[in-house]
C-alpha cells in the first residue's frame, strides 16, 4: 500500500524485500487500493502523518501491517523534548517535528500550521545551501528561519531563537550524544515481524548519518525499552534509531518506510534476514 502520488523507489528497504518475496513465489501487488483483499497488506506511506484516505477498507481475517502507524512525528515518541520554560542547562538541538525534515509532507501539502509551503521550502533550502557552500555564516539558519539537515546544536536553551518556540513544526530536544573517543555513535534497529537486525555505526559528526559513517558493526542486543516502544507505536516493520547513555537506550527516530543505498550487485544481507519475517504473519 503506497501513496498513489509517490513512486516506489529502489532505495526503500521494502522494495528489496518485495523482490525477495517474488523470488520465493509470492505474488506481490504494489499500489493504491480502496479495499484490501489479499493474504497480507503493508501500509507503506512515506509521510510523517498518514491521511485516512490512504488507508483501505480491510476484508475479514486480513492483516494490514503497520496499519496502526499513522503518526511518526518526534512528538509521538520523544521523551527529550523541551519547552521555552524548561529548566535544563545542557546542550540542545533544534529539529523538525516531521520525519526527514518534513520534505515528503510538504510535497504532499500536508504541512502543519506555521510551516512552509512547498515553494517557500525549496527557496529557503536552496538559499541556505548556497550560503553553506560559500562558508559565509554557520548561523545563517537563524536568519532564514530554516533548519539545516545537520540539526543546529546549541550550548544551552537560552540560545534557541524565539521564532523556534512559535513554530509547531519544530521541536527542541536535549542533545545527549553517545561517544567513543572522538567519534559519535548511532545505533539502528531494523525489524520485520519476528526477524530483526541491529547495527552500530561510528561517525565524526555529532549528527551521525549512514552516508558519513567511519565504520560499523552488527550487534545482537536490542534494549527492552525499544521493544516496548515498538509495541506501543504499533510497528510491524520499520527502523528505530537510538543511542545508549549510562546503560539506557534513548530513542531518537522511528521510521516505517526505511531506506538504504541499493547495491548494484548483491542483495543486502539485512534484507535477506528481514524478508523471512513475512512468514510470522501467515
Amino acid at each position: 500500500m503506497t501513496d498513489p502520488k509517490v513512486k516506489f523507489k529502489d532505495i526503500y528497504v521494502l522494495k528489496e524485500l518485495v523482490d525477495l518475496w517474488r523470488q520465493d513465489g509470492h505474488e506481490v501487488v504494489i499500489g493504491y487500493t480502496d479495499r484490501l483483499e489479499a493474504d497480507i497488506g503493508i501500509l507503506h506511506i512515506d509521510q510523517t502523518w498518514v491521511k485516512d484516505g490512504y488507508v483501505p477498507e480491510i476484508s475479514d481475517n486480513i492483516r494490514l501491517l503497520n496499519g496502526a502507524v499513522r503518526d511518526i512525528s518526534k512528538r509521538s515518541f520523544s521523551e527529550q523534548i523541551l519547552d521555552v520554560n524548561s529548566q535544563y542547562d545542557g546542550q540542545v538541538l533544534v529539529k523538525t517535528n516531521a520525519n526527514c525534515h518534513g520534505y515528503q509532507d510538504i510535497q504532499a501539502r500536508t504541512k502543519p500550521k506555521r510551516g512552509y509551503s512547498y515553494i517557500q521550502y525549496k527557496i529557503k533550502r536552496k538559499l541556505l545551501n548556497f550560503i553553506k557552500s560559500r562558508s559565509l555564516n554557520e548561523y545563517s539558519w537563524r536568519y532564514l528561519h530554516y533548519i539545516p539537515e545537520d540539526y543546529p546544536i546549541l550550548d544551552n536553551i537560552s540560545n534557541v531563537p524565539n521564532w523556534v518556540w512559535k513554530r509547531n513544526d519544530l521541536i527542541v530536544e536535549k542533545f545527549l550524544p553517545e561517544k567513543e573517543g572522538d567519534l559519535y555513535i548511532l545505533r539502528l534497529w531494523l525489524f520485520f515481524g519476528d526477524r530483526e537486525c541491529s547495527v552500530k555505526i561510528w561517525g565524526r559528526k555529532p549528527i551521525v548519518k549512514s552516508r558519513d559513517l567511519v565504520r560499523y558493526e552488527y550487534i545482537d542486543e536490542v534494549p527492552e525499552v525499544l521493544r516496548k516502544a515498538r509495541k506501543k507505536l504499533g510497528f510491524d516493520f520499520g527502523k528505530f534509531d537510538y543511542i545508549m547513555r549510562n546503560g539506557e537506550a534513548i530513542l531518537l527516530d522511528v521510521n516505517n518506510t526505511p531506506t538504504f543505498s541499493p547495491s548494484e550487485h548483491d542483495v543486502n544481507p539485512i534484507s535477506i534476514r528481514l524478508a523471512q519475517g513475512i512468514h510470522s504473519y501467515f
